[in-house]
């Protein structure tokens, strides 16, 4: 009995199947790839909401807290928590409390670029210890049939870094230049 034809059967079949088996993993490739795409790309467009604290430009001693959108898209809902509450952290500073009012409700809307800005420590009061800032916001990107995604970060603030750092001061800066015309003007005003 002759048995060619079972071996002319045989690698046709494992022909088709090495090729089906090709297209089932190009195919799975390829749906990775687009869900990896569009992941980057929504991460890409994500408000990106963050809390930091920022050195007073003109004013030695002092910090800022800012919560700014570095993100390309509008944030909407945003929600600023403190752990602990400022309250908790020094009951008796003004400052501290009117971040904490400020917060207390939702931002509605905070577009790419915008910052809040509030003075969070000054070199005449107490240093607060570090604090968690926790922000939540939402994209302004949902659709009819999703909701927006929402996003969670955690931020820590400490004055102790604000308080130990270095600068330079150059004789371009502005303060330098009405330091030396007050010296000036004394100096006029001492002749006359």
């Amino acid at each position: 009995m002759d048995l060619g034809w079972f071996g002319d059967a045989w690698g046709w079949f494992n022909t088709a199947r090495v090729a089906s088996l090709g297209a089932v993993v190009a195919a799975t490739v390829a749906v990775l790839a687009l869900q990896r795409s569009m992941r980057d790309s929504r991460s890409r467009a994500r408000p990106m909401v963050a809390a930091e604290l920022v050195p007073d430009r003109y004013a030695d001693g002092v910090a800022h807290l800012v919560v700014r959108n570095f993100g390309p898209s509008l944030a909407k809902n945003v929600r600023v928590a403190f752990d602990p509450p400022l309250h908790q952290v020094d009951a008796e500073d003004a400052s501290l409390r009117y971040i904490e009012r400020r917060y207390s409700s939702l931002v509605a809307t905070l577009v790419p670029g915008a910052e809040l800005r509030n003075v969070y420590w000054d070199a005449d009061r107490t240093m607060p210890p570090p604090v968690t800032v926790t922000l939540e916001c939402e994209s302004a990107d949902g659709r009819w049939y999703r909701r927006p995604d929402r996003y969670r970060d955690e931020f820590v603030l400490d004055a102790e870094v604000i308080r130990h750092g270095t600068y330079v001061t150059s004789p371009a800066d502005p303060k330098e230049s009405l330091k030396a015309i007050a010296k000036a003007m004394k100096s006029i005003a001492r002749t006359n």
